[in-house]
């Protein structure tokens, strides 16, 4: 009876913190720069990705974004997650050509203040590469990825 006592308990403190606020964190600048950026932002979560970077998850209208901000509240970058059919033909063609046997698993369109650019994550068998390719073709880096699913097994 204690042990079930004690289980109960515990779900009922883990699910109340996890009811709370989560960006009680997130500096008021940040908030703002923020708000100011995307004002019809909605299902916002907020995760602290550096000592010095925030970055927010959220939706406008059914597409998934992600902005981060310092925590002075400048923007640093926004990944908009796009499909497949909506990359420019110049891209896929690269893709295809340079990857022919890779499975796109996503595909974010990246701006920053300087440039903006298709970050494509690929995978053929065990391997995960991130793929980096400007909007007129350029292949701009490549990087092989660690699976995570495998980082939880560590």
């Amino acid at each position: 009876m204690k042990t079930t006592l004690r289980i109960a308990l515990t779900i009922l403190i883990f699910g109340f913190y996890s009811c709370t606020d989560k960006d009680t964190d997130v500096p008021e600048a940040v908030k703002q720069s923020f708000i100011s950026k995307f004002p019809d932002a909605e299902e916002i979560e907020w995760e602290k990705e550096e000592d010095n970077e925030w970055e927010a998850e959220f939706e406008l209208g059914d597409i998934e974004y992600t902005a981060s901000f310092d925590n002075k509240g400048s923007w640093l970058e926004t990944e908009r997650y796009v499909k497949e059919v909506d990359l420019p033909h110049i891209v896929l063609e690269k893709l295809k050509a340079n990857y022919p046997d890779h499975k796109i698993e996503e595909i974010a369109l990246v701006e920053n203040e300087t440039n903006s650019y298709y970050e494509i994550d690929l995978t053929y068998g065990d391997e995960s590469l991130e793929v980096a390719i400007s909007e007129d073709g350029n292949t701009l880096s490549m990087n092989e990825t660690e699976d995570d699913d495998n980082e939880d097994d560590d």
